[in-house]
């Protein structure tokens, strides 16, 4: 009866007792070596403590030599060195049986030995290795041979009487026995795993060659089709079959789909697309064309992915479609790549026009004071009187100043195109505080109110010098542009957080810009008032920077009431507003 703890307990004591053997059949031979180990151990105690009854003390060496030999071969065994252990124990038994049998007469029944060991010899090496146990047999049956026509003797042979040869027998007839019943029993528990197993997989045998007969159409039409995410739809019984590889790719496991109809394939699909995909399989059955369309397809989570969806159809003989198999291949990532590419082509486009109207502009702007600084020096040398000489002066430099403010704005423009963004702790109040310092010699700066309504602990992480561009031109603008004939003109600036976000706001009660003007204010080089003495490249850099910041620059305005410049950044810029920014550049 099988006994699993039994079972265990002799496992661990033969192998150890986190001992793994991959093959079914190397772990029972190593079972039968260790087994067969102890046999012999226990069988020279034995024939030792019979011989020492006898008066025969001359083969106890020979006993514990070979008591040694099995010992060896059962820790060899364990350690895994298994053909050392099997050659050890075969071969060593060998030799003492020859010995012993050598120095008893035949009637002793040791030659009896000879067949289990031959025995063990085939059931320790297997089918496998036979050639190894028929060596091992030829060695045997010459050494018997050689002891039964042959007096010679490693020990001296004993004389015994009549009564000692039987009970030497009945001994060796013992002894064979239970060790040919051990190796027999070996060989029927080897059958019966080797039954039970192939008993097991007729019935898995029989369902695979059932599955394989009923499927071996669809899967010659999916190799012609593609082997990626397969489907197969049964037009007839309108039922479509999905591989796991396909749900997979639209993250569902294989148990999450049934099969379903086609009417579910459409609604899977993006909603503008299924017009499209139905009417493409629709000419398919009727034209008997090959299908292949780009459809984004629902995935578990509710998010759509890309696919290349082709496949082939079946017709019979009525020219009926009856089948239409097919995959799909995730194009996904080549469809962002597609679209990461146009937006360059945009953005390129927009660049090289940019780049146009700046070269053109910039020139104009840079030529103008030129000009003018030319012809007031022709003025200056003309001039006789001192007054008039200082008065070419002046306009000298104001010009000078203007093209120094020009060139300070292509500046920024260039840096913000060319370097990345920096991460630094900037207190807004502070940084407003100090623009407006720097602002206290513009005209008109004293009969304008400032209010700075600013949380004094508001700390962004973002680019200084680009914060500080983009609030010194909205607030230099505010004072320059200003409706002085208004009651009481201010300037305030504030600030609202929301979440990770802030919003700062330069709000004015100037003249305000009117609708047709408002669309195009940030636009480059654009100049919204007559009253503008600028070069048109404030606002423009001012939007610029800020959505280089991952952030937005809105105008809301009424013509004649003021503007608001609202400002929206993050309350700390991340890391990839400075890698979508080189790219853009790129």
């Amino acid at each position: 009866m099988h006994n699993p703890l039994f079972e265990q307990f002799y496992k661990n004591l033969i192998l150890g007792e986190h001992a793994f053997v991959k093959s079914t059949s190397v772990y029972k031979r190593s079972i039968l070596t260790g087994l067969l180990s102890m046999l012999v151990i226990f069988i020279c105690f034995v024939y030792l403590i019979f011989d020492l009854y006898a008066g025969i003390k001359t083969s106890a060496p020979f006993y514990f030599l070979l008591i040694g030999f099995a010992a060896t071969a059962f820790f060899l065994n364990r350690m895994k060195y298994y053909s050392l252990a099997k050659v050890t124990l075969l071969y060593s038994t060998l030799a003492m049986l020859f010995v012993f049998g050598s120095s008893e007469p035949m009637e002793s029944g040791k030659f009896l030995s000879f067949f289990p060991l031959l025995l063990a010899a085939f059931a320790l090496y297997g089918y496998k290795h036979r050639l190894y146990a028929m060596i091992f047999s030829i060695i045997a049956v010459g050494l018997f041979f050689l002891m039964f026509n042959s007096d010679y003797s490693i020990i001296p042979v004993q004389e015994v009487d009549e009564n000692s040869l039987k009970m030497s027998f009945l001994l060796h007839f013992c002894v064979s026995t239970l060790a040919t019943f051990l190796i027999i029993l070996f060989f029927i528990r080897l059958n019966h795993t080797t039954e039970a197993y192939l008993k097991s997989n007729e019935q898995y045998l029989n369902r695979i060659l059932e599955e394989l007969e009923a499927s071996k159409q669809r899967f010659e039409l999916a190799f012609k089709g593609s082997n990626a995410g397969l489907y197969d739809w049964d037009i007839k019984k309108n039922n479509i079959y999905h591989s796991p590889m396909w749900k997979n790719m639209l993250d569902y496991e294989d148990h999450e789909l049934e099969d379903f109809q086609i009417e579910q394939f459409i609604d899977f699909a993006h909603p503008e697309d299924r017009g499209r995909i139905k009417q493409k399989i629709d000419d398919l059955l009727a034209k008997k064309s090959k299908y292949v369309e780009e459809v984004r397809l629902r995935t578990k989570n509710d998010q759509y992915k890309w696919f290349m969806d082709s496949g082939m159809a079946l017709w019979n003989e009525e020219g009926e479609p009856v089948r239409m198999v097919g995959s799909i291949i995730d194009i996904t990532e080549m469809k962002e790549a597609e679209e990461r590419i146009t937006l360059q082509n945009k953005m390129l486009e927009k660049t090289n026009a940019e780049l146009d109207q700046f070269v053109y502009s910039t020139s104009h702007d840079l030529r103008a004071p030129l000009m003018s600084i030319l012809g007031l020096i022709d003025l200056a040398k003309n001039a006789r009187k001192k007054v008039d000489l200082h008065g070419f002066l002046d306009l000298m430099a104001n010009r000078v100043n203007r093209l120094d403010e020009f060139i300070g704005e292509i500046i920024d423009f260039s840096r913000n195109s060319r370097l990345e963004v920096l991460h630094e702790e900037i207190n807004l109040e502070e940084l407003v505080k100090e623009i407006i310092n720097d602002l206290q010699f513009i005209e008109n700066y004293h009969k304008i109110d400032v209010q700075i309504d600013l949380n004094e602990d508001l700390v962004l992480i973002s680019d200084k010098k680009r914060v500080q561009t983009i609030l010194r031109n909205l607030i230099s603008n505010a004072f320059k542009y200003h409706n002085l004939l208004k009651n009481d003109p201010y300037i305030n600036i504030s600030s609202e957080k929301n979440n990770n976000r802030v919003m700062i706001k330069v709000s004015d009660n100037g003249d305000g810009i009117n609708e047709e003007k408002k669309e195009r204010i940030f636009d480059m080089f654009y100049r919204g008032s007559d009253k503008s003495k600028g070069s048109g490249l404030g606002l423009y850099i001012a939007k610029e920077m800020t959505e280089k910041l991952d952030g937005k620059l809105h105008l809301k305005t009424e013509y004649g009431k003021g503007s608001d410049f609202i400002i929206e950044l993050p309350i700390e810029v991340k890391e990839k507003v400075m890698e979508h920014s080189e790219k853009v550049v790129s």
